[in-house]
Parts: structure tokens; C-alpha cells; sequence
């Protein structure tokens, strides 16, 4: 399952990576860049939690320009 929010150029990977997995070490967007790539699939749990992360980027984004 591809999650297509991911792959807009504003998106920073970094803080994806560090919301979903508690860290933005760079083993963990490493895993975040393969499973964007589909060369993995992502989890339920990972699913949850990047549905947050962008209502929570999308709400900040709505705040910023009212």
C-alpha cells in the first residue's frame, strides 16, 4: 500500500520518520524511504499512525494560512 501524501515535495522525511518511529535516526528513514518505495509493506499500526501524522501536518497547515 503506497500512502501518495508522502511523496509531496513538502514533506519532510526526516520528521515523518521521527513521529512514526519515535526517532529520525537514519536507520529509521531508511526504513521509511523503502517502504514509501513499496519495496516493503507498511504496517497496520504504521497505517494508524501516519493517518495522524497527516491530519495532524494538515491542521498545521491550516492554522498557518487562515
Amino acid at each position: 500500500m503506497t500512502v501518495p501524501w508522502l511523496h509531496l515535495p513538502y514533506v519532510n522525511v526526516k520528521y515523518v520518520a521521527s513521529r512514526l518511529y519515535g526517532s529520525n535516526s537514519r536507520l529509521h528513514t531508511y526504513r521509511l524511504q523503502k517502504k514509501m518505495k513499496s519495496a516493503q509493506a507498511f504496517e497496520p499500526w504504521e497505517i494508524q499512525k501516519l493517518n495522524q501524522i497527516k491530519q495532524e501536518l494538515f491542521y498545521q497547515l491550516g492554522q498557518e494560512n487562515p
